[in-house]
């Protein structure tokens, strides 16, 4: 996700990178598809269109626009796509059999999105700098982590403390240690 100056993700730098990556893997692999579809509007299929002439790639793209109500009223934007070199969209009938189709397309890619990037969430919260140490187990790394709370409390410690706590012999203890105190000074230096 790429984050705007403000602090706020970037949907359209967004678009254009995954875009970008998209095309150009498939070019290096002879793997572009026939047709891309964004999800999203004007500028989404700008993002997309920036991206895709930078690779210098000839490759239809169109952008689907969801239906949604208009602010302030009960009136609803229909679906809609929008299209390479037309101002306004091509407004898809909401009782239309392709119009389902593409609407449940979209759904699915939006399902499948949300389900990795929960899969990677849960990974991140749940994994720790205590994974990459050899005799660290599932059960030694959960008695560390409910003893210290955390790997940087768990540098404040005695290797003699690790040891007790993790249920482990001293020279394993001093290894957890090192290991510690290595990672969290590489990720300081270069945070700078």
């Amino acid at each position: 996700e790429t984050v705007s100056q403000q602090g706020k993700p970037d949907d359209f730098a967004s678009v254009r990178e995954v875009v970008y990556r998209r095309l150009e893997r498939g070019f290096k692999e002879d793997t572009l598809p026939d047709l891309l579809i964004i999800d999203g509007g004007k500028g989404q299929l700008s993002a997309a269109l920036d991206a895709r002439d930078s690779l210098g790639i000839d490759l239809p793209i169109v952008a689907l626009a969801k239906m949604r109500t208009i602010k302030g009223t009960r009136h609803k934007k229909p679906e809609r796509f929008f299209v390479e070199g037309t101002s306004q969209p091509i407004v898809l009938a909401a009782d239309d059999k392709t119009t389902h189709f593409v609407a449940r397309v979209r759904d699915e890619v939006h399902r499948f999105v949300i389900t990795f990037h929960r899969s990677r969430r849960h990974h991140r919260v749940f994994s720790s700098l205590l994974d990459d140490i050899p005799g660290i187990g599932q059960q030694r790394r959960m008695r560390l982590l409910k003893s210290f709370g955390s790997v940087e409390n768990m540098q404040q410690h005695t290797a003699e403390d690790i040891a007790y706590a993790g249920k482990m012999p001293l020279l394993l203890a001093q290894r957890v240690l090192q290991h510690l105190t290595d990672s969290l000074r590489v990720s300081e230096e270069e945070t700078e």
